[in-house]
């Protein structure tokens, strides 16, 4: 899990992403450096019984140039989070995406065509909506992105130990072993005023050898 995110660009994590985003601030911005701490929501059902708490952070460590979608930034994607059977869980995982992605004119366009494509990635623009995090602050007119169709079977592997212990799966077990991860998807709140993917809430949720599982995770500053 040590090798999280990716040659192409990325999700809501969600990701976890997304976990997905963004595209905020002014047009010079560099988001190098950039960095949001988030942490579980286990309430509103936004979280499955097996989890018992966590914390992750999105980081923009490292620029690149040459890359199948050009020029970007990578952002690395950590957890901490306790389970039960498992106990805890920690991870890395890395995400590349374009460096437009951090221009006002990439939300704008989103905004209006509604859909973004990469080869391992779909997102879908759901409208606005305002978002409230778990130390009572309030982010109006939210961009809410969805992603889906993921792909990547890196990032798939990254995030498989995650959910997997949401599902309540020992990973030292052979069924973690054999164990299938899909319908991988991640919603999120993005907001201009957050830093590195701009994501105010997230919302993973996917399948564990058939069995849902799901974590909400809000920034928390």
């Amino acid at each position: 899990m040590k090798n999280f995110f990716w040659r192409t660009a990325g999700v809501v994590l969600l990701s976890i992403h997304g976990f997905s985003s963004l595209a905020i601030g002014a047009e010079d911005r560099n988001p190098l450096g950039e960095s949001a701490p988030y942490e579980l929501d286990k309430g509103n059902g936004r979280t499955s019984a097996m989890v018992i708490s966590g914390q992750s952070s999105a980081t923009v460590d490292s620029y690149f140039e040459d890359s199948p979608i050009g020029p970007g930034y990578s952002v690395l994607l950590s957890y901490d989070f306790q389970a039960y059977v498992q106990g805890r869980v920690q991870g890395d995982m890395r995400f590349n995406f374009p460096e437009s992605f951090f221009t006002p004119q990439f939300m704008i366009d989103f905004r209006r065509t509604k859909y973004f494509e990469t080869p391992d990635y779909k997102m879908r623009h759901e409208g606005r909506g305002d978002a409230k995090t778990l130390n009572g602050q309030f982010y109006r007119e939210c961009d809410i992105v969805f992603t889906y169709d993921i792909k990547d079977p890196t990032f798939l592997a990254s995030l498989r130990q995650l959910l997997a212990a949401a599902a309540g799966i020992d990973l030292r077990s052979e069924i973690f072993l054999s164990a299938k991860i899909d319908d991988v998807k991640i919603r999120s709140y993005v907001h201009p005023s957050v830093p590195a993917l701009g994501a105010a809430k997230v919302d993973i949720t996917g399948k564990v050898n058939g069995i849902s599982v799901k974590a909400g995770l809000d920034f928390a500053p």
